[in-house]
């Protein structure tokens, strides 16, 4: 197995992680030493208090990433707590209903699109100039920060 690489002091954004796959980024990121900060609609209490008791940092916060205020409140939560951010995660989505994409209503593939796609414009856009730093949704990064 690879060896992690250390993230000491760097803050990372990981939304989605109350459960599954962004659960996991969450504390593999704290376990690496990055102080943590959640964006979720649902309560990600737990994923923070796993953090915790592991001797790590992490906060929370109820967002709706499709929603520009919520992401633009997530952020602003970050550089309250931690004054920085280096690193965003942005794992929150939602899968659409079961059956092809002809069968969905209207509603249902509006939530989808507005999630998993608008959701991470959003997300990477209100958190595009923090400190000076321009986050890059291409991979390319400068001073360090990075957009997943």
């Amino acid at each position: 197995m690879p060896e992690i690489q250390k993230l000491d002091e760097q803050v990372a954004i990981v939304t989605g992680a109350a459960q599954g796959i962004g659960r996991g980024i969450a504390l593999v990121l704290a376990g690496a030493g990055a102080r943590v900060v959640i964006g979720d609609i649902q309560d990600a209490s737990g994923t923070v208090q796993e953090i915790r008791a592991a001797g790590g940092q992490a906060i929370s916060i109820l967002a709706d990433i499709s929603k520009p205020h919520d992401d633009k409140a997530l952020v602003n939560l970050a550089l309250t707590e931690y004054e920085r951010l280096d690193i965003l995660v942005n794992n929150a989505a939602i899968d659409a209903p079961d059956g092809n994409a002809w069968s969905l209503s209207d509603a249902e593939w509006e939530q989808t699109i507005a999630v998993n796609l608008s959701g991470v414009f959003y997300c990477s856009k209100a958190a595009r100039w923090v400190s000076g730093t321009s986050l890059h949704l291409t991979g390319g990064t400068q001073r360090g920060s990075s957009v997943l």
